[in-house]
């Protein structure tokens, strides 16, 4: 049974802080672009290709601070954001049921950042049917197991 099913059979989803849904939209042989869906966003955010995808998250999860990040980030300019500081629970902006609601056109996609070391992220993804697509230990991880999920779709 989908995840998408039992949200509509009224079935408890547990949808953690540190998950994300990514809506593909289109995908060509360069790249693929879409949305991204969180409890931690009060709406879905775009995306263009993988790189912006990582890097708007990355923000976000800073803002959030969760999951938190092992390294401070430096910057030389004085109104650069700083990272907020851990949060084991923060605020829910959207409901797990309104981020499953949302589906990509190509494919949709759900990620877990369990944590993010060595200015990288380690986690796991799922595919829509509640499948786990694999683990990855780092961006460059994360990037082929996309492209191997979307290549079957």
């Amino acid at each position: 049974m989908s995840i998408e099913e039992k949200a509509e059979r009224g079935q408890t989803i547990y949808f953690p802080a540190n998950a994300v849904s990514v809506c593909v939209d289109t995908k060509t042989a360069s790249g693929f672009s879409g949305r991204v869906y969180s409890t931690m966003l009060e709406e879905g955010m775009q995306f263009r290709d993988f790189p912006e995808l990582m890097l708007n998250l990355d923000e976000v999860f800073d803002a959030q601070g969760y999951p938190q990040a092992y390294q401070v980030k430096r910057s030389f300019l004085e109104n650069a954001r700083k990272p907020s500081g851990f949060c084991g629970k923060p605020p829910q902006k959207l409901s797990a049921e309104e981020v499953i609601r949302h589906k990509g056109v190509v494919a949709t996609l759900y990620m877990v950042v369990s944590t993010r070391r060595s200015t990288s992220w380690q986690g796991e993804i799922w595919d829509s049917e509640g499948r786990k697509i694999g683990s990855f230990s780092s961006d460059l991880e994360l990037l082929k197991l996309f492209i191997a999920a979307l290549k079957a779709v």
